[in-house]
């Protein structure tokens, strides 16, 4: 278990998840992303909510090294999507924030809310299934 930035430079050579490097974040969080060696166009994000946070990358490389079981499975979570054809365009995305809990968010699942539909995962355990519909977005109030 390490920082958020060793654990991004761990999985940015060999790994599953590659190009992996810090990007701007909300004050508060630092968060890495890169995106998977094998499917390139799904991000893949390591978010650090507070200095505390510690990161298995030897957890994120296996769960990334098969990303596409995941995939399958969150997809039929969500809309019951049994081949790669299927969800490859719900723009789906890996995020993790520490320890052994993570998500998949489709961006673009069919019948989920505006922000796409999120599920999340304990280890390799799908936990729950989130459509987005009810999220508010911070600081978007108009001025007033």
């Amino acid at each position: 278990m390490t920082d958020v930035l060793r654990a991004a430079d761990r999985l940015g050579g060999q790994g599953a998840v590659v190009a992996i490097e810090e990007i701007g974040a909300p004050q508060g969080l630092r968060c890495c992303t890169g995106h998977l060696r094998d499917l390139p166009d799904i991000p893949v994000s390591l978010i650090e909510e507070h200095p505390r946070t510690l990161f298995d990358a030897g957890f994120i490389d296996a769960v990334c090294a098969d990303a596409a079981r995941h995939l399958r499975a969150a997809a039929i979570a969500v809309g019951g999507a049994r081949e790669e054809s299927s969800w490859a365009d719900w723009a789906p995305e890996f995020t993790f924030s520490g320890g052994r809990e993570w998500m998949i968010r489709f961006a673009c699942a069919p019948g989920a809310g505006e922000f796409g539909a999120l599920v999340m995962f304990d280890d390799v355990r799908l936990t729950g299934v989130d459509d987005l519909a009810e999220v508010e977005v911070v600081g978007d109030e108009p001025a007033g």
